[in-house]
């Protein structure tokens, strides 16, 4: 499946919807659209109300994990950012996969507890 109409490289967007989809519980494209147009625009309106974490609770994470949201808020608002940002449609824009594991390190440091990211 084709998630842009761009040329594939090391900045290839399909690892940021993966990350959004893992985040939001979402797929790709279904009844709502497509899911890195809602992410950016919601990313975009989130922003505007400050950032707010019970918005991005009710309106971005997926409801399996929303329970353990208050002990993984931070991190999983850092996972969504880097994927609408892996997304953007100008490849040179999206963060390199160098970046991109970095800060994803930088989250497992925060999820010690979390097995699968340790």
């Amino acid at each position: 499946m084709q998630y842009a109409d761009t040329e594939v490289s090391e900045k290839v967007d399909s690892f940021g919807v993966v990350l959004l989809e893992i985040v939001t519980g979402k797929v790709v494209n279904d009844q709502h659209g497509h899911l890195t147009t809602w992410a950016k625009a919601y990313l975009n309106t989130w922003a505007r109300h400050g950032y707010d974490d019970k918005l991005f609770t009710n309106d971005v994470l997926d409801n399996d994990i929303a329970s353990d949201a208050a002990r993984y808020l931070k991190e999983m608002k850092a996972v969504f950012k880097l994927g609408v940002e892996c997304t953007m449609m100008d490849p040179l824009r999206r963060p390199s996969m160098q970046t991109v594991l970095r800060r994803l390190r930088q989250c497992a440091r925060w999820w010690r507890r979390f097995p699968c990211f340790v």
